[in-house]
């Protein structure tokens, strides 16, 4: 994790991982599990984007990070909810 934070995919991933283990055998998620993170989006040399899990207690404006909101469930998306989140963040700043 650099200073910025750990990556959106992983922290996510990490996330439901440990939720999904920490569950008693036999019981399973009722609803979603849902999220509301404030992630900053670095631009790479190469041109490409990144978001990152702002870290706790990281001294960051309040121009340089955003909160995304989203749930995951155990059903197939429709959509992928981590991909739309980072494409409303883009649009949001006139980068899509």
């Amino acid at each position: 994790m650099d200073e910025e934070g750990m990556p959106l995919t992983e922290f996510v991933n990490q996330s439901i991982t440990k939720i999904m283990a920490g569950l008693p055998n036999g019981i399973k998620l009722k609803d979603s599990i849902d999220f509301e993170l404030s992630v900053v989006l670095t631009k790479g040399v190469d041109g490409s984007f990144a978001f990152n899990v702002l870290k706790l207690g990281a001294n960051k404006k309040t121009e340089e990070f955003q909160k995304i909101r989203f749930s995951v469930t155990d059903k197939e998306p429709e959509i992928d909810p981590i991909k739309e989140a980072q494409k409303n963040l883009l649009r949001k700043r006139g980068l899509l």
